[in-house]
Parts: structure tokens; C-alpha cells; sequence
């Protein structure tokens, strides 16, 4: 029994794996995640002498900002997770992997 996603996206996760959600997000949770990895991003960048462009990979990314927190048990997020995997449901790590944007040209 399904209590969030829709017959198409259960028959998408069973042949796929995944289900894509476009534009899930409201425009002030994306901004929001969108300053919290900025600010994160920063702070790495500092704390290990790195460059603007450099890539870098951070474990545990939910010990790093707040906002990270808000997706855990989000309201729109936690019945699909539901669906997907079931009620036992264990964060053992989580991993923030940024890659700053290709340049423009």
C-alpha cells in the first residue's frame, strides 16, 4: 500500500530504482539549502586552504548545517522514502559531494 507515491512512480522505482521529482522543492526550502551548502562550502574551503573551484566530498553533512536536518523527516519527503524502503529507516551517514559549477562560455 502506497501512502505518497503514485502508481507510476512505484512502477518507475521498480523497474529504475529511483523516481525523479521535479520541482519538488519550494523556492524558499531550495534557497535555503542552496545558502546552507554555499556556507558549508566556505568553511571547508577555509578550515583545509582549498581554491574556489576546488571539488570536495563532507561526511556527515548533517552535523555541518541545520537546513540539511529540515529534509530528514520533511513532510513532502519522509511518506516517499516510506514507500520506497519502509518504516525501519536508519541514517548511518550522510555525504555532502560538491562540485562548483562549469563555467559559463
Amino acid at each position: 500500500m502506497s501512502i505518497a507515491m503514485t502508481g507510476q512512480q512505484e512502477r518507475d522505482f521498480e523497474d529504475k530504482g529511483f523516481i525523479i521529482l521535479e520541482d519538488f522543492l519550494h523556492q524558499d526550502e531550495l534557497d535555503r539549502l542552496l545558502s546552507a551548502i554555499c556556507e558549508v562550502a566556505a568553511n571547508i574551503r577555509q578550515a583545509k586552504g582549498l581554491p574556489p573551484d576546488a571539488p570536495f566530498a563532507v561526511r556527515n553533512a548533517l552535523a555541518h548545517h541545520e537546513a540539511f536536518l529540515d529534509l530528514i523527516d520533511h513532510p513532502r519527503i519522509l511518506p516517499l522514502v516510506v514507500d520506497a524502503i519502509g518504516w525501519n529507516i536508519q541514517i548511518r551517514t550522510t555525504h555532502l559531494d560538491y562540485r562548483p559549477p562549469y563555467p559559463k562560455g
